[in-house]
């Protein structure tokens, strides 16, 4: 994954879905984008360490958000066949890792809130 582009893009398409974008994208170029913001969050996702430098700080869950934002702006008769397939294959894998995180997301602040709630030692040492 080349760096520079990959940062482009991500700037691209965030401000693509913003609507700050101020030229014209075509739905084969957002194709493209949803290729490589893919490609990112899988591998910041695998942690590998040729491209984590570049994307420090990239969240994949925004990443994956992204990705649904661009496909419900591409017209399936603007792109290849194949192309539309992949990036809507894409889509629907970004839209499920996307609950996945948010789902852990959840049960870690369910767990502290639990732990929060339950008696301190000091709680229970006041009862006595």
């Amino acid at each position: 994954m080349n760096d520079d582009r990959s940062l482009r893009v991500l700037h691209d398409a965030d401000r693509f879905v913003a609507g700050t974008l101020r030229r014209a994208t075509t739905d084969a170029e957002r194709y493209e984008w949803i290729e490589v913001l893919f490609k990112a969050c899988e591998a910041v996702e695998d942690n590998e360490g040729t491209v984590l430098p570049t994307l420090r700080g990239f969240d994949p869950a925004a990443g994956y958000r992204l990705i649904g934002r661009l496909f419900q702006n591409m017209l399936r008769e603007h792109v290849t066949p194949a192309a539309y397939s992949r990036a809507q294959k894409q889509a629907r894998v970004a839209s499920q890792r996307l609950s996945k995180v948010l789902d852990a997301k959840a049960q870690k602040v369910k767990a502290k809130r639990k732990k929060d709630e339950e008696p301190t030692l000091f709680d229970l040492l006041g009862d006595a």
